[in-house]
């Protein structure tokens, strides 16, 4: 997995209940490129990778797409990070998905119309 080069960062406030919050971190650590999937997850942070972690070359090929930053004294996600060559809009769409894995529905995330389940990079 490489690193990013570049990195925009939008301040969000995104309130979520602590259970949904615990949802979400739970369901990123359990489909996390340790188990071949797609997150790593530290105690305030998921960050989303482009591939899943299934072999030595998609480990190689797969690059960070974005990062959520979560402040658990107010139970908000409070920062989106974008990578270099991903928006805004893609890591909203990461987001609906994680939420719909975790909560079951999507309450903050964005579904974009005609897009494959995980965003592309921008050319």
């Amino acid at each position: 997995m490489t690193s990013p080069q570049h990195t925009v960062s939008h301040m969000v406030n995104l309130p979520y209940t602590r259970a949904d919050l615990s949802a979400l971190f739970a369901s990123a650590r359990h489909a996390g490129v340790d188990t071949e999937g797609r997150y790593t997850v530290s105690s305030c942070t998921i960050h989303v990778w482009s591939f899943p972690d299934r072999s030595s070359s998609t480990r190689q090929a797969s690059r960070m797409v974005g990062s959520f930053y979560v402040n658990w004294i107010v139970y908000a996600l409070q920062r989106i990070e974008c990578d270099e060559g991903y928006c805004l809009a893609d890591l909203l769409q990461e987001l609906a998905i994680l939420e719909h894995q975790a909560l079951g529905r999507v309450k903050h995330g964005t579904i974009r119309e005609g897009r494959q389940e995980h965003a592309d990079p921008v050319e």
